[in-house]
């Protein structure tokens, strides 16, 4: 520590006036007694006494000076004089203070670092400026380069368009073919229910004669060896198919050796049963389809085609309408055999008319039928 606390000690100057001054007077006084050994000058001691005694008192004067300013700084001579005339002072430094015993304890080196902050400044300067250009370049691209013609965009656009306009009519026309073939395989399926429902009713009392299916006309004709058997056909459509309202429009007795009673019935189509199958998808692309059809399903239920042709007729509902005529022969039960693969595959296929007859009208052998067919298709 050092021997003075220049904050709170207001007398330093005072000590040191009293050390100037004696050391003033003795230093003189020295010199004063060397001079008179010497004898070479002569100095009145009434002189350096006044001298002395001025000197105290200008001293005195710069301390008052002195404590009037405080902690003001000395003139320049003072601290000379100051310099020479006492010890060097040690500085106080920051250790000195009193420690504060609520603070934790801390190195020095720990209390003296500071930590430095993250300048944020130039980020934010970044950012405004990226932020000022997008919205720049969104500005100039809404207001001036989107009015600007784009010859490729307008081709591609009306391109769209095009193709568009067109899928909508393609899709359009699916939907109409699909309908119309829904409701030709619906009419096709009723009609050829009808018909194979009645042969089978027929043929456990009595024989079969003749069905003819014109249009929204059936007919439907049986042989009996008596008309009992005729009564027994007529009551098992009654039963079994009430929704045909079969009924006997005529009978005729034929004499002989294979007489018998001749019973025609007359029954009504199912209209509502017409539009009852839902996506229904064609089974034919071509004309040659369908004859490759025919040929192949005939052959595989033991029929023989006795002939098959085709003509075209007319453009009608999307498709192209053809006329197919076919003749063919083998028995009953392969006729009906090829109606009902007709009704479940034939989606494109309409009934203009329908003839099935016993070839033999004296025996009406099961397996001598012929089958003629009028057929509409679309393609």
């Amino acid at each position: 520590m050092a021997k003075y606390n220049l904050l709170e000690d207001d007398d330093i100057f005072d000590e040191e006036d009293d050390l100037t001054e004696s050391k003033s007077v003795d230093g003189l006084k020295e010199d004063k007694h060397k001079i008179d050994t010497s004898g070479e000058i002569e100095i009145d001691e009434d002189l350096l006494n006044i001298e002395s005694t001025e000197t105290i008192l200008d001293e005195q004067e710069l301390q008052e000076d002195t404590d009037s300013l405080g902690e003001e700084e000395a003139p320049p001579v003072e601290e000379a004089e100051k310099e020479l005339q006492q010890p060097e002072p040690t500085i106080k430094t920051e250790e000195e203070k009193p420690v504060d015993e609520k603070k934790p304890f801390l190195t020095e080196d720990y209390e003296d670092k500071k930590q430095t902050g993250i300048n944020y400044k130039p980020i934010m300067i970044g950012g405004a400026i990226i932020i000022f250009l997008l919205l720049g370049y969104m500005a100039v691209d809404k207001w001036l380069l989107s009015d600007l013609p784009d010859p490729v965009a307008d081709i591609e656009k009306t391109d769209k368009q095009t193709k568009t306009a067109e899928q909508i009519e393609q899709e359009k026309e699916t939907q109409r073919k699909a309908e119309f073939i829904s409701m030709i395989a619906g009419k096709t399926s009723a009609d050829i229910s009808v018909v194979s429902n009645a042969i089978q009713n027929a043929q456990g009392t009595a024989k079969l004669s003749s069905v003819l299916l014109y249009g929204e006309s059936f007919l439907f004709e049986v042989f009996g060896a008596d008309r009992n058997e005729v009564a027994r056909v007529s009551m098992n459509l009654k039963n079994n198919m009430p929704a045909n309202n079969f009924e006997v429009i005529s009978s005729q007795t034929r004499p002989g050796t294979n007489g018998g009673v001749f019973g025609l019935f007359k029954g009504t189509l199912s209209s509502g049963s017409a539009s009852g199958t839902k996506n229904v998808q064609p089974s034919f692309n071509t004309i040659n389809d369908l004859e490759k059809w025919i040929k192949n399903v005939s052959a595989s239920n033991n029929l023989k085609v006795k002939s098959l042709a085709n003509k075209y007729v007319k453009e009608e509902n999307d498709f192209r309408k053809f006329e197919v005529v076919t003749v063919l022969t083998g028995s009953i039960d392969a006729c009906n055999a090829f109606l009902k693969k007709l009704s479940s595959d034939g989606s494109q296929i309409k009934i203009h008319k329908l003839n099935l007859n016993a070839i033999d009208q004296k025996s009406f052998h099961s397996k001598k039928y012929q089958l003629k067919l009028i057929l509409e298709v679309f393609v």
